[in-house]
């Protein structure tokens, strides 16, 4: 899910049930990006 307002940007990849929240900035411009299956934060 790519939440309204986020940009991606360059080589990024997104693992499967992975999402970008409200206003977050990925980018893959100098180097790859790679955001693996179902990433949380820390303590969740």
């Amino acid at each position: 899910m790519q939440a309204k307002g986020s940009h991606i940007i360059g080589n990024v990849t997104l693992g499967r049930d992975s999402s970008v929240w409200y206003n977050a900035v990925i980018r893959g411009d100098k180097d790859t990006g790679i955001i693996r299956l179902r990433v949380l934060r820390p303590g969740e």
